[in-house]
């Protein structure tokens, strides 16, 4: 099975950039592919929480977090 990684470097502390990725509803103000992003839940993202995401050609689509390594990572 072939493999591929892509990394960059962001000058930026890690807190910061999971700060910016937390905070989906201004995910369309940086990436044209993503339309927009409605939480649906309200207080801190965290475990659980949900959002519709809105991509073009695609159908809206509920995104809810299973996995949260706070100030690392989410899925």
């Amino acid at each position: 099975m072939k493999t591929f990684t892509v990394a960059i470097d962001i000058a930026a502390s890690p807190a910061r950039v999971f700060d910016v990725m937390t905070d989906v509803e201004r995910w369309c103000e940086w990436t044209a592919s993503i339309k927009q992003v409605r939480r649906l839940d309200s207080g801190s993202f965290g475990l659980g929480s949900r959002a519709l995401v809105r991509q073009p050609r695609f159908p809206p689509a509920l995104w809810t977090v299973m996995d949260l390594q706070p100030g690392r990572e989410f899925t």
